[in-house]
């Protein structure tokens, strides 16, 4: 139901229609398991994609496939650092299984939770930035007006839709992102995996 809504309403932005008429809008598909992908997003941090995968593997494998918080409570720091994580990231996935194991936290009991409650839950644990809580809310959750302005590839690909100075601050790009954007809710998410599909689609603006 939201899709068509979503696609319906992003149509009428001048700038979207020829790019969503062309290639065009990916759904939301949400995957659940908020937990597997808190930790998987901190492993992919700051390293390419081809890394990320290999050291997700190394890790899965260290721990049996048994990616539950107990199970990684019960993994010394040294140890997940010998499937390729940093000391931090270690350190990090370790947050979040604890912050999980102790608040008893479930898929259901967080879903219940609003965009912004959700959020301040997460960046509350040491290693979850608000990039990360927001790939849980579009991604894991499948919450449809979230608009990650601070997203590389979002950023990128939204002044070059909008044809904005490369050299502008990024004060000045991310005012007019949410400046502009706001007529796109409810239905942000959805301009967001556009901006993802540009690149996926190597669409030539």
């Amino acid at each position: 139901m939201n899709y068509k809504a979503a696609k319906k309403h992003l149509l009428k932005d001048k700038k979207l229609k020829p790019i969503i008429t062309e290639i065009g809008l990916p759904d939301l598909e949400p995957t659940g398991d908020i937990f597997y992908s808190l930790t998987r997003s901190i492993i992919a941090q700051q390293i390419s994609s081809a890394a990320a995968k290999s050291v997700q593997k190394r890790f899965e494998e260290l721990l049996d496939f048994d990616l539950s918080p107990t199970r990684i409570l019960d993994t010394e720091i040294d140890d997940l650092r010998s499937a390729g994580l940093s000391r931090s990231k270690a350190q990090y996935v370790h947050n979040v299984a604890e912050a999980f194991q102790v608040n008893k936290w479930t898929d259901e009991q967080l879903n219940q939770l609003s965009n912004e409650e959700l959020t301040t839950e997460l960046v509350s644990i040491k290693g979850v930035g608000e990039w990360t809580a927001q790939m849980i809310l579009i991604f894991s959750l499948g919450r449809a007006d979230i608009w990650p302005i601070g997203d590389l590839v979002v950023r990128q690909n939204y002044q070059r839709v909008f044809e904005l100075d490369l050299d502008l601050h990024m004060r000045d790009i991310k005012a007019h992102m949410s400046t502009f954007a706001a007529k796109w809710s409810p239905y942000r998410s959805y301009a967001a995996l556009l901006m993802w599909h540009i690149k996926h689609c190597n669409y030539k603006l």
